[in-house]
């Protein structure tokens, strides 16, 4: 089965190519597509039940998500001078003198 996404209109298509069915989904159908499809790309002989998907693959998809938004924040701040990385491993507030 192939998806293929028309700005909010989601096709879904059989192997050879006939619409299945059609639906309108929100940001966050979207959001949670592309979760999955990223968990099935590092884990392409993946198989699960509904609750498996969504407990497991979806949770570990935004833990791998969220840590990359982490590091790029976190780079972003150091950048701006707001933060400063201690000993590779630690940051803190630049800014010291600000602290009571």
């Amino acid at each position: 089965m192939n998806v293929t996404y028309y700005n909010e209109l989601l096709l879904t298509t059989n192997n050879t190519g006939d619409s299945v069915s059609q639906s309108y989904c929100n940001d966050q159908s979207l959001y949670v597509a592309r979760l999955i499809e990223g968990y099935l790309r590092s884990h392409p002989e993946a198989m699960d039940s509904f609750d498996g998907i969504s407990k497991w693959w979806i949770t570990r998809q935004k833990l791998y998500e969220s840590a990359d938004a982490v590091n790029c924040a976190l780079s972003i701040l150091v950048d701006k001078g707001v933060i400063e990385k201690v000993d590779n491993e630690c940051y803190r507030y630049a800014n010291t003198n600000l602290i009571n």
